[in-house]
């Protein structure tokens, strides 16, 4: 499946003992649970070796639910970046309407 092709691609890369880990939209398109697996294997990872785990996707929940950071890009551009946390403090906004008011969308 498309998921465990993801999950053996980022198995792969571990052993070489990555200190930075960039990933563009490998979870987009799979089923929650493996979505979950697979952040659970980057939060391990990372927790242990200390590695920065850097992320693009355009899926906002699991941003909020697996990011401290983010960056807003659109077009190259970036928008907005921050602590999540700070950020909806500082727009008294949920992480959806941020997005949302950034980019347009």
């Amino acid at each position: 499946s498309r998921g465990q092709q993801a999950k053996v691609r980022l198995l792969l890369s571990l052993p070489q003992s990555p200190k930075l880990i960039l990933i563009d939209e490998i979870t987009n398109e799979l089923d929650n649970d493996t979505r979950k697996n697979i952040y659970k294997l980057l939060d391990e990872y990372s927790f242990e070796t200390h590695a920065q785990v850097f992320i693009a996707t355009n899926i906002l929940e699991d941003m909020e639910r697996y990011a401290s950071n983010i960056v807003f890009m659109k077009n190259g551009k970036i928008l907005d970046y921050g602590k999540i946390d700070e950020m909806k403090e500082r727009d008294g906004k949920s992480l959806e309407a941020i997005y949302q008011g950034i980019t347009g969308v």
